[in-house]
């Protein structure tokens, strides 16, 4: 299946996870329309969101659910500490994506701009829909 948007992409992911992941993990989602993810352009404008990864797996993030949101609130808060903590990208050459721990892509920045699917296949694991 081929995706338009991240949206769309994380859809098809949440019924996915709620068969798959067994226990607590923080996730990241991206999508790749043409072949190779831009390592290089993710950390450099999306620094917070590996900083977030690392502190869930490391020593805690918390975060606020903001009020306002249309569907109504689980609870306020969450604080998520020593958890799994991934980064998840899809490709839609391949229409399947790959699960990397968040160890593995800080590593990969300090080799390489950017990282094809069979690369990246090399240090996660890969499913489908």
């Amino acid at each position: 299946m081929k995706f338009q948007n991240e949206a769309a992409f994380q859809t098809a992911f949440k019924s996915w996870a709620k068969e798959n992941i067994t226990e607590t993990t923080a996730m990241e989602l991206k999508l790749v329309k043409t072949g190779k993810f831009q390592l290089s352009s993710w950390i450099k404008r999306f620094a917070h969101q590996a900083r977030g990864l690392m502190g869930a797996k490391k020593n805690g993030v918390y975060h606020k659910i903001a009020d306002g949101t249309s569907d109504l609130k689980p609870f306020d808060c969450f604080f998520i500490k020593e958890a799994q903590a991934y980064l998840i990208v899809y490709f839609n050459e391949f229409e399947k994506f790959v699960v990397v721990d968040i160890d593995e892509i800080l590593s990969l920045t300090k080799k390489m701009k950017s990282v094809s699917f069979g690369t990246l296949a090399s240090y996660g694991k890969i499913y489908c829909f």
